[in-house]
């Protein structure tokens, strides 16, 4: 949940942000708030009131997030990873490196860092192909709670059920389909759209061996209850501002590519639409 407002974080994780002066986690309907107030204009982190990072200096970014990593923070260097994999923060690519801070921060017990190795075994990203081993740290980190690791478990429960070579045929294995729907079902009880809509595809399908109609309805009513949660008016303000927020960024040299970071990643406690004023 968010540190500010205590309401359910959004699943959509470009909706909150992991602050790397604190190590906080706090939707962007908080950080809007806190912005929009914030008379001196240096965008204080809402939690421990820290300035943003400059935008022109990528280097404070990558030194927050060490900090954080030396204080333990499975989630930094998650972070971190992600920079190297991508490039971000004026960083070289380095999958090998961001392989090796996702694995440091899972040993730590991250959720987070075994999202970030069983994704990259699922996709063979700088690494083998290998499904055990990304259903390995993909459920640990759902057994952590993360929901996207959840969903995934469930898509290649659903892939090893339905082989490409009897795909046509409708041949599949029922325990494999019933393993990938348990899975969805808890994800989309959490929030997932996409879960709930892998559940409709099979109910729709006519798997009703294994999605019910009472199972599907439970699911839906329990998905419109975990979002209605995290939803405020704070949130949909921010929301309502966020395509002003990427003008600005990409403005000030964001928007992604070589030495850049996700939107709100250089300003970690910043949601101002660019040249905002209250």
């Amino acid at each position: 949940e968010c540190e500010i407002c205590c309401l359910t974080l959004p699943i959509d994780e470009s909706q909150w942000f992991r602050q790397a002066c604190c190590g906080k986690a706090i939707c962007h309907g908080c950080i809007h708030q806190v912005n929009v107030n914030d008379k001196k204009n240096v965008c204080p982190c809402p939690f421990c009131r820290a300035p943003a990072c400059d935008t022109t200096e990528f280097r404070e970014m990558v030194e927050r997030l060490k900090k954080r990593m030396e204080a333990g923070d499975g989630y930094a260097f998650r972070l971190l990873g992600n920079a190297y994999e991508k490039g971000w923060y004026g960083l070289k690519k380095d999958m090998k490196k961001a392989l090796e801070l996702w694995t440091e921060g899972a040993e730590l017990g991250s959720a987070s860092g075994h999202l970030a190795l069983g994704s990259a075994y699922f996709r063979g990203s700088g690494v083998k192909q290998d499904d055990d081993k990304a259903k390995y740290h993909l459920g640990i980190a759902a057994m952590g709670g993360d929901v996207h690791a959840r969903c995934m478990l469930g898509r290649i429960e659903s892939d090893h059920a339905f082989p490409a070579a009897t795909k046509e045929a409708g041949i599949y294995n029922k325990a494999g389909v019933d393993r990938a729907v348990a899975h969805w079902m808890i994800a989309a009880k959490a929030g997932s759209d996409k879960s709930l809509g892998m559940l409709k595809t099979y109910y729709s399908a006519g798997l009703k061996d294994s999605v019910s109609k009472k199972d599907f309805e439970v699911a839906l009513r329990a998905h419109k209850d975990a979002t209605d949660a995290m939803k405020s008016e704070e949130r949909k303000i921010a929301l309502e501002w966020a395509p002003l927020q990427k003008m600005g960024w990409e403005a000030c040299g964001g928007g992604g590519g070589k030495g850049k970071g996700p939107m709100v990643a250089i300003k970690p406690g910043s949601f101002r639409p660019f040249a905002y004023k209250k």
